[in-house]
């Protein structure tokens, strides 16, 4: 291995180690999940009942996806829609992400049509 390369991977480590510093320090018990929701099933049934909602589902920890069918626009005000009705019922914060039904449907992946970071209610 060259010199150069060497210093570049010393480098990199050092950026990492500089890096975690930077990180908050967070105390987790690693048995107890952490919760974000109150109750998933009404979280649910609010998001569902909205007519242009095709499906929803809670991804990673914070996360909530909601799928529609979109001629090319944004969706970003529907996102904070969603946000004002789910927000009584959340622990802590979450992002709403709109995303492409046509495009779930196949298999496309989630095409982000919209998204808002949502705070719980103080």
């Amino acid at each position: 291995m060259t010199a150069q390369k060497w210093i570049m991977y010393g480098g990199l480590i050092a950026l990492v180690f500089a890096a975690q510093s930077f990180l908050p320090d967070v105390k987790h018990d690693p048995i107890k999940p952490i919760v974000y929701y109150k109750d998933e099933k009404t979280i649910r049934e609010l998001i569902l009942k909205e007519p242009s909602v095709k499906d929803m589902m809670f991804s990673q920890p914070g996360w909530v996806y909601v799928s529609m069918y979109t001629k090319g626009e944004r969706k970003d005000g529907f996102a904070e829609y969603i946000c004002l009705n789910i927000q009584p019922h959340l622990l802590g914060d979450v992002y709403v992400k709109i995303v492409d039904h046509k495009d779930v449907l196949q298999n496309k992946g989630f095409t982000e049509i919209g998204l808002v970071k949502c705070k719980k209610n103080k």
